[in-house]
């Protein structure tokens, strides 16, 4: 055994340096407060991109999708995850330019009645009193790459705020980091994931989503901008809001960024009757094509009969057995005859 005395005090100052710098690496762990993300969760990411870029951008969890889907029909919430302050002055110089998005997804088969890769994403508003055309539904293995780029931002939000004190802009919901590009070891912040691989200016989650799925605010934001929620069930699973297995997604309703910085979510009408259908007619050689502008989400069925069958209830009448899903768009029967007359109502 050593007894030498100048031996014995260096190891009692190398082992309360240890101690010291244990200490100092438990209070940096305890300090900081990671940014939380539950399965099925949506958030929200605010960023600005181009000329406007500045050096933050923002992430923010503003709880469950099913929240907002069982929401009553036409009811409002404002969302209270963030506030305005956190957005500007400390995240951003001023709330112009700025880019915003709604996202979720559902990791694996663990949320009840939720298929995997379920996903939630918002979809802007190119006029704001008009609701934007539905993406459609994928399946499983086509939208890995959506699902992907979802997830590369929860899971580098969540790395990216185990990294940082916690403060009034890093918390279990909300998240100010970085807008430099991370790498993937240290977790990838929310313009490297929702930019496209051309343009990264582009929100469309690294080129998986058709359309931009962010909505910008003017460069004098003086009037709110609206992105619409559209749920994504994988295809082959049936929608228990629209009993279809393939087609758009589901509308949820619609978000609202308001010029002071707060945001609200309008649950869709879901119990209002829809406008009934006004039908334009084609007809080459036997063939008839009946036209009309459908509503999101509604099915139609084409009814027909001859002139011998007008003494009839409507309700008796044939029908064809395609059913057509709206979408906003036009829609269209085809129905081919010999009849020398033909009369068509749309249910």
């Amino acid at each position: 055994m050593n007894k030498n005395p100048m031996n014995q005090k260096r190891n009692v100052l190398w082992q309360m340096t240890f101690t010291a710098v244990g200490i100092l690496t438990f209070i940096q762990a305890a300090d900081a407060l990671p940014f939380v993300l539950h399965p099925s969760d949506l958030c929200l990411g605010f960023r600005k991109v181009g000329t406007f870029k500045e050096n933050n951008e923002v992430v923010v969890n503003i709880g469950q999708a099913t929240n907002y889907v069982n929401l009553a029909s036409g009811s409002v919430i404002t969302v209270t995850n963030l506030s305005a302050s956190q957005l500007s002055p400390d995240s951003f110089t001023s709330l112009n330019n700025l880019s915003v998005s709604a996202f979720g997804v559902v990791n694996g088969n663990v949320y009840p009645g939720y298929p995997r890769n379920t996903i939630w994403v918002a979809i802007p508003r190119s006029d704001v009193n008009v609701q934007s055309t539905p993406p459609d539904r994928q399946d499983q293995d086509f939208s890995a790459t959506l699902v992907s780029s979802i997830n590369n931002i929860i899971n580098g939000a969540v790395a990216i705020s185990s990294r940082i004190s916690s403060n009034q802009d890093n918390t279990i919901s909300f998240l100010r980091e970085p807008s430099s590009n991370f790498n993937i070891a240290l977790g990838q912040n929310l313009g490297a994931c929702i930019g496209s691989t051309v343009d990264p200016n582009i929100g469309n989650f690294q080129d998986s989503l058709p359309v931009n799925g962010e909505n910008a605010t003017a460069g004098s934001f003086l009037n709110a901008i609206r992105s619409d929620l559209y749920e994504l069930r994988p295809t082959g699973f049936v929608d228990p809001h629209t009993g279809q297995t393939a087609g758009p997604g589901y509308y949820v309703g619609y978000f609202q960024f308001n010029p002071a910085g707060s945001l609200t979510f309008t649950r869709a009408s879901t119990n209002n009757v829809p406008p009934a259908p006004v039908l334009s007619i084609s007809r080459n050689g036997s063939a008839n094509t009946i036209s009309f502008v459908s509503t999101n989400n509604v099915n139609y069925k084409l009814y027909l009969t001859n002139s011998t069958g007008l003494s009839t209830a409507t309700t008796n009448c044939p029908s064809l057995p395609a059913t057509i899903t709206g979408d906003n768009t036009t829609k269209s029967f085809l129905d081919t005859t010999t009849d020398a007359d033909r009369f068509y109502r749309v249910k």
